[in-house]
Protein backbone atom coordinates (compact mmCIF):
# COMPACT_ATOMS: atom_id res chain seq x y z
CA UNK A 1 0.00 0.00 0.00
CA UNK A 2 1.17 3.50 -0.76
CA UNK A 3 1.06 6.33 1.77
CA UNK A 4 -1.66 8.00 -0.29
CA UNK A 5 -3.78 4.83 -0.14
CA UNK A 6 -3.25 4.55 3.61
CA UNK A 7 -4.13 8.22 4.21
CA UNK A 8 -7.29 7.81 2.15
CA UNK A 9 -8.36 4.76 4.19
CA UNK A 10 -7.64 6.56 7.46
CA UNK A 11 -9.49 9.67 6.27
CA UNK A 12 -12.51 7.52 5.41
CA UNK A 13 -12.36 5.85 8.83
CA UNK A 14 -12.17 9.23 10.60
CA UNK A 15 -15.31 10.34 8.73
CA UNK A 16 -17.08 7.08 9.61
CA UNK A 17 -16.15 7.44 13.28
CA UNK A 18 -17.20 11.09 13.38
CA UNK A 19 -20.58 10.17 11.90
CA UNK A 20 -21.06 7.26 14.31
CA UNK A 21 -19.76 9.13 17.38
CA UNK A 22 -19.99 12.87 16.61
CA UNK A 23 -19.36 13.91 20.21
CA UNK A 24 -15.70 13.47 21.09
CA UNK A 25 -14.19 13.05 24.52
CA UNK A 26 -13.63 16.27 26.42
CA UNK A 27 -10.74 15.01 28.55
CA UNK A 28 -7.27 14.05 27.38
CA UNK A 29 -7.04 10.79 29.34
CA UNK A 30 -10.08 9.22 27.70
CA UNK A 31 -9.10 10.54 24.28
CA UNK A 32 -5.66 8.94 24.62
CA UNK A 33 -7.02 5.74 26.15
CA UNK A 34 -9.15 5.00 23.09
CA UNK A 35 -5.94 4.91 21.05
CA UNK A 36 -4.61 2.25 23.38
CA UNK A 37 -7.85 0.26 23.09
CA UNK A 38 -7.63 0.28 19.30
CA UNK A 39 -3.92 -0.61 19.39
CA UNK A 40 -4.81 -3.55 21.64
CA UNK A 41 -7.36 -4.72 19.09
CA UNK A 42 -4.65 -4.44 16.42
CA UNK A 43 -2.25 -6.65 18.37
CA UNK A 44 -5.06 -9.13 19.05
CA UNK A 45 -5.77 -9.30 15.32
CA UNK A 46 -2.05 -9.82 14.65
CA UNK A 47 -1.91 -12.62 17.23
CA UNK A 48 -5.01 -14.24 15.71
CA UNK A 49 -3.46 -13.99 12.25
CA UNK A 50 -0.17 -15.47 13.44
CA UNK A 51 -1.39 -18.22 15.76
CA UNK A 52 -5.01 -18.85 14.85
CA UNK A 53 -7.17 -18.53 11.79
CA UNK A 54 -7.28 -14.72 11.75
CA UNK A 55 -6.91 -12.64 8.62
CA UNK A 56 -4.47 -9.97 7.56
CA UNK A 57 -7.50 -7.90 6.55
CA UNK A 58 -8.54 -7.75 10.21
CA UNK A 59 -5.04 -6.52 11.12
CA UNK A 60 -5.36 -3.85 8.42
CA UNK A 61 -8.82 -2.80 9.61
CA UNK A 62 -7.70 -2.48 13.23
CA UNK A 63 -4.54 -0.58 12.28
CA UNK A 64 -6.62 1.88 10.25
CA UNK A 65 -8.97 2.36 13.20
CA UNK A 66 -5.98 2.96 15.48
CA UNK A 67 -4.62 5.61 13.12
CA UNK A 68 -8.05 7.23 12.92
CA UNK A 69 -8.22 7.54 16.70
CA UNK A 70 -4.82 9.29 16.63
CA UNK A 71 -6.14 11.74 14.04
CA UNK A 72 -9.25 12.42 16.14
CA UNK A 73 -7.17 13.13 19.25
CA UNK A 74 -4.90 15.47 17.29
CA UNK A 75 -7.87 17.17 15.64
CA UNK A 76 -9.38 17.89 19.06
CA UNK A 77 -6.13 18.51 20.95
CA UNK A 78 -6.81 22.19 21.69
CA UNK A 79 -10.22 21.41 23.24
CA UNK A 80 -9.13 18.58 25.53
CA UNK A 81 -9.05 19.20 29.26
CA UNK A 82 -7.51 17.40 32.19
CA UNK A 83 -9.55 15.80 34.93
CA UNK A 84 -8.25 18.59 37.18
CA UNK A 85 -10.06 21.12 34.95
CA UNK A 86 -13.32 19.34 35.79
CA UNK A 87 -12.49 19.36 39.50
CA UNK A 88 -11.65 23.08 39.42
CA UNK A 89 -14.95 23.82 37.63
CA UNK A 90 -16.87 21.84 40.24
CA UNK A 91 -16.06 23.61 43.50
CA UNK A 92 -19.73 23.56 44.62
CA UNK A 93 -19.78 19.79 45.25
CA UNK A 94 -21.86 18.62 42.29
CA UNK A 95 -21.23 15.13 40.98
CA UNK A 96 -18.50 15.11 38.34
CA UNK A 97 -19.28 13.60 34.97
CA UNK A 98 -17.16 13.20 31.87
CA UNK A 99 -19.11 14.34 28.87
CA UNK A 100 -18.17 12.49 25.74
CA UNK A 101 -19.05 9.34 23.96
CA UNK A 102 -18.32 5.78 25.02
CA UNK A 103 -16.01 4.54 22.33
CA UNK A 104 -14.83 5.05 18.81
Amino acid sequence: MTHDEIFELVKDEVKRAENKWPKYYSDVIHAAAIINEEAGETIQAALDYTYDSGSIEKVKTEAIQTAATCFRLLGNINDLKTVMNFVDQNKNGEQLTMDGYAGL
